[in-house]
């Protein structure tokens, strides 16, 4: 049985959250309101400074580091995204076609 690298965990989670974050950030950046447009460019710094310390250190601060730049990126995105309607769930009562009824259309000239 093999032993897990830390250092490879770690690597998987810091080329992952950069990539989260960038996508939070942006969709941050374009919101309407400044507030928001300003809590994204300053957050940016933060994630900066987590990929630093995350790249720079020893394995096992590396892995923490990493850990901590994934969950806050995929907290941010979040943030980032929560109230937009392509990402809320469909009303389980909004009235849907009977499934029983035959299709419209026919398969003339469909080969197998």
């Amino acid at each position: 049985m093999e032993q897990w690298d830390m250092f490879n965990i770690a690597a998987s989670l810091y080329t992952y959250f950069p990539a989260v974050a960038a996508a939070a950030l942006i969709e941050l950046t374009h919101e309407r309101q400044p507030y928001l447009r300003s809590f994204g460019l300053l957050s940016g710094a933060l994630f900066v400074g987590i990929f630093f310390l995350a790249t720079t250190t020893q394995p096992l601060t590396r892995l923490i580091f990493a850990g901590i730049g994934a969950v806050l990126s995929v907290f941010f995105w979040w943030i980032a995204n929560g109230e937009k309607d392509c990402f809320k769930d469909i009303d389980p009562n909004a009235p849907t076609p009977d499934p029983n009824t035959e299709l419209e259309g026919d398969t003339t000239g469909w080969q197998q």
